[in-house]
């Protein structure tokens, strides 16, 4: 009986190929943007939203603030993005009630153009440490030895690690972000800090964390255990920590080292996908996720599977009945005794040509893995139009699920 529904939707796409050719690239008023987040502020304007026509079911922005324009794909990265601008910004603007300026006003010098360059080198903090200045001397010489790609660090890293990281927490931002305008406002706030605190500053660093972090990790919502982690962790320990789970849960050391080594995610990304499988170790087939982020070509296809991962993960964690699990272009499909889930991580999915291969690829799998009910699990926004088409195929559509609170792990 499904098969015949299955070969009655693939008619009926074609015979809407004109009505989906016709569909309007949503405004920025009917985005009904997550977190409330506001068009424009004070620091930034959102000035175009148009679909990205190279990752179907996400949406491009374009983004002005004072100190640049940026285009970023997705909704994920768009509110990292603004929280970003809104740090640079109130840097640049010198606005002490930021409490970025705490006891570093006087060395920071905010202007039109970005920060000036500090006159005050850190390194003559540790003049006159004594003992802790040779102990320096030998980690900035292991600085040089050879590392795997994802546990290198600079000098800089080293030096300014620790307050950096200190810094990035208490602002709500990445210490590993890709943004060079955060980074250089966190680099500079560093050097600032560092050269006003003097030796307690060095001493605080000198102190190894790799044996404070346990990589049996437990915690709510599962970013939130990565991101304590990440936090508190330097680029080498982060690493040593997150290989020695992944090995723990059966990964081959260049199997880990591929994931660890990426070069399209974050430190800070790569912490929260071996949680996720962490958390989906007891699914048959969670180990695609892992290899589909590796072998993604663009950072977007990386994000969406890691996103999908994550719901996987967070509803895993309530219900440990979920029995196998694979990876399509479509999605990430959840299967229990009788439920098929195809979870989803689009911005914007809508009456298209990509929102009925999705209707599609839910009743394929349906048929093939033998289930009786089928779920759709949205990252986004999902229009009524496509709610609507889903109903008719007894397919229940669920959205908005990357912008919910996260539910207790």
């Amino acid at each position: 009986m499904r098969s015949a529904k299955i070969r009655f939707y693939i008619l009926l796409s074609f015979l809407t190929l004109p009505e989906i050719a016709m569909a309007a690239v949503p405004r920025l008023s009917d985005l009904d943007l997550p977190g409330n987040i506001p068009s424009q502020t004070e620091y930034y304007e959102i000035s175009a939203a148009d679909y990205s026509l190279e990752n179907p079911g996400f949406l491009k922005f374009r983004v002005k603030a004072e100190h640049a324009t940026y285009e970023v794909v997705g909704l994920r990265p768009l509110a990292k993005l603004l929280r970003e601008i809104e740090v640079i910004e109130k840097v640049r603007r010198n606005e002490k009630t930021s409490g970025f300026f705490d006891g570093a006003a006087s060395s920071v010098e905010a202007t039109r153009k970005g920060l000036t360059t500090l006159a005050s080198h850190p390194i003559d903090s540790v003049k006159g440490v004594g003992k802790a200045a040779g102990k320096l001397g030998r980690m900035v010489g292991r600085a040089f030895t050879k590392k795997e790609k994802g546990e290198q660090t600079s000098f800089n890293e080293k030096l300014l690690g620790s307050s950096k990281r200190e810094l990035a927490k208490q602002f709500g931002v990445d210490a590993y972000t890709t943004n060079p305008y955060l980074n250089e406002v966190l680099n500079e706030m560093a050097r600032a800090r560092l050269g006003g605190k003097g030796a307690t500053v060095v001493l605080k660093f000198l102190i190894p964390v790799a044996g404070l972090a346990s990589v049996a990790l437990t915690a709510s919502g599962v970013n939130a255990t990565a991101d304590r982690l990440v936090n508190d962790s330097s680029l080498p320990d982060l690493f040593r920590i997150n290989q020695q789970a992944l090995l723990s849960l059966g990964f081959d050391r260049k199997e880990a080292e591929r994931l660890l080594n990426s070069s399209i995610l974050t430190p800070r990304e790569v912490t929260y996908l071996r949680v996720y499988l962490e958390k989906l170790k007891n699914i048959k087939g969670y180990e695609e996720i892992s290899a589909g982020v590796c072998e993604a070509k663009k950072p977007e296809a990386a994000r969406k599977i890691m996103d999908e991962a994550q719901l996987a993960a967070e509803e895993a964690a309530q219900n440990p009945n979920y029995e196998r699990l694979e990876i399509f272009s479509e999605g990430l499909a959840l299967a229990d005794s009788k439920r098929l889930i195809l979870v989803t991580a689009y911005d914007y999915l809508d009456q298209s040509k990509l929102g009925d291969q999705i209707l599609l690829k839910a009743n394929q799998l349906a048929e093939e893995w033998r289930k009786n009910f089928i779920e759709i699990w949205n990252g986004g926004k999902v229009t009524d139009e496509f709610r609507a088409r889903a109903s008719r195929q007894n397919i229940k559509v669920r959205n908005g699920l990357l912008f919910e609170t996260p539910r207790t792990a």
